[in-house]
């Protein structure tokens, strides 16, 4: 038994062929009829100028954002560091350790001198003394040249534990003010380096390696109102 009340009607292939045929001509047909309107034609050219407008336009606020000028300011340190209030009182302190250390030095200096004094009046049939003092002379001596540079390197150490804390602080002050004003870069300003006379060429090669910048203007030098911020911190206890 055949189901045919199920079965969709079917178009022989040559049918089905010539109607895709005559379908596609139609919507080619259409097409071409569009596009022969000018009002049609028109529009569809200004849809394609605005998109070539905006195109254009994004791309050069694109690039007129690449190239904004960026906003540079200077510092000259030693200029910087020679104005620090806290510099001066951590030198000062500096100072006063340094003047303990040489009193007691000095102490001991002179106290050797006394001995080689009492060294030098000791008769020479005294020959058991002579050879104490002689021992006891050298040893001090010797611990005393021990001591000397021993408060030498101390006190370089401390010195430069005072610059770098500085530093550190110069160059978070910096950051601060940079976000605050507005600066994109902030860099030493190594113009100012001379060449000292009677150097040998290996000197004059290292210092003007280190010399970056051959001139600055002073518009762009920040190193007052960083020594002000600075300064005014420290007297804030900050």
């Amino acid at each position: 038994m055949i189901d045919g009340w199920r079965r969709r009607p079917q178009l022989a292939g040559g049918t089905r062929r010539e109607a895709w045929r005559m379908h596609q001509e139609i919507i080619m047909t259409q097409t071409r009829s569009l596009f022969r309107s000018p009002t049609v034609l028109a529009v569809a050219l200004a849809l394609v100028a605005l998109a070539g407008v905006q195109i254009h336009s994004a791309s050069a606020t694109r690039r007129e954002a690449s190239i904004a000028p960026a906003v540079v300011g200077v510092v000259d340190m030693e200029k910087l560091f020679g104005n620090l209030r806290e510099l001066k009182d951590k030198n000062e302190k500096l100072d006063a350790v340094a003047k303990q250390r040489k009193a007691e030095l000095d102490g001991k200096e002179d106290a050797l001198k006394v001995k080689a004094k009492r060294l030098s009046e000791l008769p020479n049939d005294q020959v058991d003394q002579h050879r104490q003092l002689e021992q006891e002379l050298y040893e001090e001596n010797e611990q005393l040249k021990v001591k000397v540079a021993l408060y030498r390197r101390r006190s370089d150490v401390e010195s430069g534990e005072v610059i770098r804390e500085l530093y550190e602080k110069v160059s978070a002050e910096v950051t601060k003010f940079a976000q605050a004003e507005g600066f994109d870069l902030i860099m030493i300003d190594t113009s100012k380096i001379k060449l000292p006379a009677n150097q040998t060429n290996g000197t004059y090669n290292s210092i003007i390696k280190d010399r970056s910048m051959l001139f600055v203007s002073e518009r762009l030098d920040i190193t007052d109102a960083l020594t002000t911020r600075m300064n005014n911190n420290y007297a804030a206890g900050r």
